[in-house]
């Protein structure tokens, strides 16, 4: 599988609350701006901004790739989707098992949606995630937690064997 990811130079929040992202420019015409396998523009320049609200803390995870060029999220799915359902409570806490704890990665208001979901970041071959996600009331009190658990295994890259013949033995050699 090839990563065909541009480096991106700089990320900045901007004072209207938009993401604006920087590469370097390569020989492509234009460039694919990919976020969790969806295409979400076709840039020509070398920067692009964007403001998602499920993204006002930290940057979305884009990858820029030149065009016609699949990035990593659209030839492997490999990131945690987690869902759950709402309840009556004022917030959920969105954690991570990170260096033995659980560190608080979100939290997620109560906005009375029936269904809410939130999109790990993308997780490397053979790497182990577990999230989990807690209601809290309005004196703090925490329900069971409910966990995701995911092992991450990508497909094997495309084998592409060689044929050669040997004249001479008059062999055909496959490596």
């Amino acid at each position: 599988m090839m990563i065909n990811s541009i480096p991106l130079q700089t990320i900045t929040k901007q004072p209207d609350g938009s993401w604006l992202f920087t590469w370097n420019s390569t020989d492509a015409s234009s460039y694919r701006v990919v976020l969790w396998g969806v295409e979400l523009a076709v840039v020509v320049g070398t920067s692009y901004s964007v403001a998602l609200a499920a993204y006002s803390q930290y940057p979305p995870p884009i990858e820029v790739v030149p065009a016609g060029v699949l990035a990593l999220t659209e030839q492997n799915k490999c990131f945690l989707i987690i869902q759950w359902y709402g309840v009556v409570c004022d917030y959920y806490l969105l954690e991570e098992y990170t260096g033995g704890a659980w560190v608080t990665k979100a939290v997620v208001a109560e906005r009375g949606s029936y269904v809410y979901t939130a999109t790990s970041p993308l997780l490397a071959d053979g790497a182990d995630a577990d999230y989990r996600v807690t209601a809290v009331d309005s004196i703090g009190q925490k329900s069971n937690p409910l966990e995701f658990r995911m092992h991450v295994v990508r497909p094997p890259d495309e084998v592409r064997p060689s044929i050669n013949y040997d004249n001479s033995g008059q062999n055909i050699v496959i490596g």
